[in-house]
C-alpha cells in the first residue's frame, strides 16, 4: 500500500511521517494554506534526502514555476490537479506525474491505464471533504485516494477500494501547517497492515 502524507510544511514533521513509514511526502506549491517556497523545499530534501518528495501544482501555478522546482532537485515526482494533458506530457518526460483529478463519472471513466495510477480527490480537491467512495470499485486502473481521510477510516476505505494508494493531509493534522504525530503514524500503520 502506497501512503503519502501531503502538506508537509517543515522538517520536523518532514522527518516524523517519513520514520513512521510514509511512502511519499507531498509539498504543495499550489494556492493552499499549506503552500510552502522552495528554499523550504529545499531544507527538507537536504533533512530528509532519502524520502520521496512530490511537488503539488494546481492551475496557479505556471509551468515555468514547475519546472523551476524541477530544476531546483528538491523533488522525485510532481502531482498535477486539474491539468491538461498537453501539460502532463510536457512534463512526464522530466520526472513522474501523477495526474490528480476531481471525484466525477468524467474522469474516473477515462481511466484505464494500468502503469501509472490516478489521485482521486473529492469535488474541491484539498478541502479534506469525504464523499461516496462507492464508484471507485468500478475502476479499472490504479487509483491513490484522497478527500476525507483519517486514520478513523483509512481501512474502510482501502477494504472498499482496493485502492493502490492513499493520500492524507488535514485527517492528520494538529493545525492548517502542522502535522499530528500521533494521528500521521496511526495512518500510515493502520494503512499498511489492512488487508483487502
Amino acid at each position: 500500500m502506497f501512503v503519502k502524507i501531503c502538506g508537509i510544511t517543515n522538517v520536523e514533521d518532514a522527518l516524523q511521517a517519513f520514520e513512521a513509514g510514509a511512502d511519499a511526502l507531498g509539498l504543495v506549491f499550489a494556492d493552499s494554506s499549506r503552500q510552502i517556497d522552495l528554499d523550504t523545499a529545499q531544507l527538507i530534501r537536504k533533512a530528509v534526502p532519502q524520502a520521496k518528495l512530490i511537488g503539488v501544482f494546481d492551475k496557479s501555478n505556471p509551468a515555468s514555476a514547475i519546472d523551476r522546482a524541477i530544476q531546483a532537485g528538491c523533488l522525485d515526482s510532481i502531482q498535477l490537479h486539474d491539468a491538461n494533458q498537453e501539460l502532463i506530457e510536457s512534463f512526464a518526460g522530466v520526472v513522474p506525474v501523477i495526474r490528480a483529478v476531481p471525484f466525477t463519472s468524467e474522469t474516473l471513466a477515462s481511466h484505464s491505464d494500468a502503469n501509472n495510477p490516478i489521485l482521486v480527490d473529492g469535488t474541491k480537491p484539498g478541502s479534506g471533504i469525504s464523499y461516496d467512495l462507492r464508484p471507485l470499485q468500478e475502476v479499472e486502473g490504479p487509483l491513490i485516494i484522497a478527500g476525507g481521510l483519517t486514520p478513523l477510516n483509512v481501512s474502510e476505505t482501502i477494504r472498499l477500494t482496493k485502492a493502490y494508494g492513499v493520500d492524507v493531509s488535514s485527517g492528520v493534522c494538529r493545525s492548517a501547517r502542522q502535522k499530528d504525530h500521533a494521528k500521521v503514524s496511526a495512518f500510515i500503520r493502520l494503512a499498511k497492515t489492512t488487508v483487502v
